[in-house]
């Protein structure tokens, strides 16, 4: 049976046939639509850094619907409920580009929503979610959380740890408003994302990284929530 219309979902870790390339970060996705074989490529360092490419492998057309998600944080939405929220709500638009022309959105039900049309190897669409580090606060009902943050960059969480922090990092105190700084450390641990917090009181510096990443160096203290003035 041939199915007529199938509007796919472009995801970014619910994945149909795929090869991957840790190296690069490219990833192929083979679909098949009308009987047809719609093979999309994307390029990206998601998740430290926002901006995905999708090209196409198929040197004939295939007509096809594509929706692209658009991720829960950049919704400022932390996980569906209300247990979490951003203390700084504010969001950019999403950055659109088809073919090398700017295109407005149609976002919908979580969804860049792009209508039918032919692609093939001459496409070429660029999105860009711009990434910030974003302050996290519990739910007063959650009383041991009270007065304390936790950090986002993207949609990863981060985690202090003893051995860049060296004074311990459990009591640690930090400005309710901390200024932040992301950077890119390709040395550490094969290369992962940091979030430096800059602080008025002592420590002045405290070092962030990946809550996935911690206990991989040396024995000491975590903490995701960090305590505030």
């Amino acid at each position: 049976m041939i199915i007529k219309k199938i509007h796919f979902i472009i995801l970014f870790f619910l994945i149909a046939q795929q090869s991957i390339s840790q190296k690069d970060q490219a990833y192929l996705y083979s679909y098949f639509v009308n009987n047809e074989e719609l093979l999309i490529n994307q390029k990206t360092n998601y998740p430290y850094d926002g901006r995905i490419e999708f090209t196409f492998g198929n040197k004939n057309p295939v007509k096809s619907k594509l929706n692209i998600r658009v991720p829960g944080w950049y919704r400022d939405s932390v996980i569906p409920g209300d247990l979490y929220e951003y203390k700084d709500k504010s969001r950019s638009s999403v950055e659109l580009i088809i073919n090398g022309i700017n295109q407005i959105p149609n976002i919908s039900n979580g969804y860049i929503i792009l209508d039918k049309k032919e692609w093939s190897t001459n496409d070429k669409i660029e999105v860009n979610f711009k990434m910030r580090v974003k302050k996290v606060l519990t739910n007063k009902k959650v009383i041991s959380n009270i007065n304390k943050l936790a950090f986002e960059y993207g949609p990863i969480v981060y985690c202090a740890e003893q051995v860049d922090n060296t004074d311990g990092v459990i009591d640690i105190v930090i400005d309710e408003d901390v200024k932040s700084k992301f950077t890119f450390d390709k040395n550490l641990l094969n290369g992962i994302g940091k979030i430096e917090l800059i602080n008025s009181n002592k420590p002045n510096k405290i070092t962030m990284i990946p809550y996935f990443a911690w206990a991989n160096r040396k024995l000491g203290e975590m903490a995701v929530w960090l305590n505030t003035n």
